[in-house]
């Protein structure tokens, strides 16, 4: 049975969770929701860019989960990249076209293998006739159980309506689920029932789960004696020793990489951005691949913007192993590849230090507009002096000033690449060497 626990957001709880054993994990991103996680916002004063979870806060084995109700698609796109989401969960008025545009999307650049779960609220079979539309577009159905009585209370829609249910799409059980429950999840049966969702009523307040109940019902759910000890998942290929964050705190935006790694460029023999990519991220390396909007023709004609890898023969990967490691890792993959080094003589990496790399990342935001990426080739030509940005939403940061068809630009480099932004000339100042 598949377990999955939603409403997740502080930090040491969902550590605390995943240790439990469950199965999937949900992370609100309804900005309405008390349950709501918002990304983190860089300390330049860009348009947030990054995930709010730390690598070690979510097990290996537990999916992630993002709920999503009538939101924009490029927001899911975006939010599935930036947290490494492996469902996506609809609750809103969602139709199947749109929803068939979203899996086009995703699939396979931003997010290989990921899925689609609707959810469909349950107060009479007339509502499970719903299901037709989305069967072919949807890889579950999460069933909401719960209706709003005439005092105002939360109540449960009669569970034996789900016998009108006659699709191949399997199916979770939703909506005020509790720990009275555990005797008639154990009994119900349904030839596509495959697991629960449980929120609310195991919160001690909005977004924190009681831990202690949850482990009593997670041994039950699982026929397990409720003396038993939690064990944490371990990750089912060895690891690399990664830097662990210096806090706890989720929300803080001042310090996105508190490890001050370097990184290094990799250059791809072939097209397979997406396999190398999963492959270093398989082997606890985190990497970074800059992306920005296409449009692409739908089949009606109409014109959507679609996430795309803006080169697909390179990506970024933090240095949490020394060159020799690096080396033979890289050697290990199936895919040809060859990184960066100082230079033609020497088998040193090319490092590129963490503040340069956190700057070149917030620019690289497919939100930002008047933004432009260049080639190594072409940002090495363009002339430019020094600067550092003194206001407005670029402050703090470092590159070159140059000029294209009378407008100034604050110009970032890494081996490989550059990107330029927009920028008044009158907000930077001459960098001191």
């Amino acid at each position: 049975m598949i377990i999955k626990i939603c409403g997740m957001r502080d930090a040491d709880n969902i550590r605390e969770v995943a240790a439990l054993g469950i199965d999937w994990m949900g992370f609100d991103f309804r900005p309405d929701s008390p349950r709501y996680v918002q990304q983190i916002g860089s300390r330049a004063g860009i348009i947030p860019d990054y995930s709010s979870l730390k690598d070690n806060q979510v097990a290996a084995s537990v999916k992630r989960v993002g709920v999503f109700a009538d939101d924009m698609p490029q927001n899911i796109v975006t939010r599935v990249y930036n947290y490494q989401l492996d469902i996506v969960q609809l609750q809103g008025d969602e139709r199947a076209v749109m929803i068939d545009n979203l899996r086009h999307t995703l699939e396979p650049d931003i997010r290989s293998g990921v899925k689609v779960m609707k959810v469909i609220r349950v107060h009479d079979a007339a509502d499970l006739q719903q299901c037709q539309e989305f069967e072919p577009v949807v890889d579950y159905f999460l069933f909401d159980l719960s209706a709003t009585d005439s005092d105002g209370s939360t109540k449960q829609t009669n569970w034996n309506l789900l016998e009108n249910y006659k699709g191949q799409v399997p199916f979770l059980l939703g909506g005020a689920l509790g720990a009275a429950d555990v005797v008639r999840i154990l009994a119900f049966r349904h030839p596509q029932f495959v697991g629960v969702n449980l929120n609310s009523c195991f919160e001690s307040a909005p977004a924190v789960k009681d831990v202690a109940l949850l482990q009593t019902t997670i041994n039950q759910l699982r026929k397990k004696s409720t003396k038993s000890q939690p064990t944490k998942h371990q990750p089912t290929k060895p690891q690399p020793t990664k830097p662990q964050p210096t806090d706890n705190t989720e929300s803080r935006s001042s310090d996105i990489d508190t490890s001050q790694l370097p990184w290094i460029a990799i250059r791809l023999s072939y097209l397979k951005q997406q396999q190398i990519d999963q492959f270093f991220k398989d082997n606890g390396l985190e990497t970074f691949i800059p992306m920005q909007y296409d449009l692409v023709a739908s089949k009606t004609g109409k014109p959507n913007r679609v996430l795309r890898p803006v080169v697909r023969n390179l990506l970024f990967v933090k240095k949490s192993l020394d060159d020799a490691q690096l080396y033979k890792l890289m050697e290990e993959c199936p895919y040809s590849m060859f990184a960066i080094r100082k230079n033609r003589e020497s088998r040193d990496l090319y490092e590129i230090p963490s503040r340069q790399m956190f700057e070149f990342r917030q620019m690289c935001n497919p939100e930002i507009e008047l933004r432009e990426y260049l080639s190594e080739e072409e940002a090495k030509l363009k002339p430019g002096a020094p600067v550092l940005v003194k206001f407005g939403p670029l402050k703090g940061m470092t590159g070159r000033l140059v000029r294209k068809s009378k407008k100034y630009y604050l110009l970032k480099e890494v081996p490989g690449m550059g990107v330029m932004l927009k920028i008044s000339r009158w907000c930077c100042v001459p960098l001191e060497e």
